[in-house]
């Protein structure tokens, strides 16, 4: 069997007019392994939009790429509570393209307070991870759950 690796991870989530950036900064920054927060800094973007009725937004985006990505991927299926991780494996197949998109949402608002919760409308934290060398489902199923017992062990 080919070698499955996460390739590419892209954060992003909407700072509304009514939010405060540096919460939503922090937020972003608590859904990151430690060794990862200092590169937040080198690969965020911010894009300024406008939303439906002309209200100012903000667009974050920061991007990972190689192991940083595969880090993350680890650190989340590792972090969230067993119910939201049996949650991600029912729904996997929701989540996943069937080519190579993983998409996987966090509670900002849980984030902000260092949790890592699934939460799958709303208020989020959005990330797309890119994965290479899943040919179905149950291929993506077992590399998630083997991840998730390295990063428990």
């Amino acid at each position: 069997m080919k070698k499955i690796k996460i390739t590419y991870a892209e954060i992003s989530t909407t700072i509304h007019a009514t939010e405060n950036e540096e919460k939503v900064l922090r937020a972003i920054e608590n859904i990151l392994p430690k060794h990862l927060k200092a590169a937040m800094k080198n690969n965020l973007h911010v894009t300024e939009a406008k939303g439906y009725y002309g209200n100012p937004m903000k667009r974050l985006t920061i991007t990972l790429e190689s192991s940083d990505a595969e880090n993350l991927y680890k650190h989340i299926i590792g972090g969230i509570d067993d119910l939201d991780f049996e949650n991600l494996i029912a729904t996997i197949d929701q989540r996943f393209d069937g080519k190579n998109k993983i998409f996987i949402r966090l509670s900002k608002q849980d984030a902000y307070l260092s949790n890592l919760k699934l939460l799958d409308r709303g208020d989020v934290i959005r990330i797309l991870f890119t994965v290479l060398g899943v040919k179905n489902i149950d291929e993506l199923v077992k590399f998630t759950r083997e991840l998730r017992e390295l990063k428990l062990d």
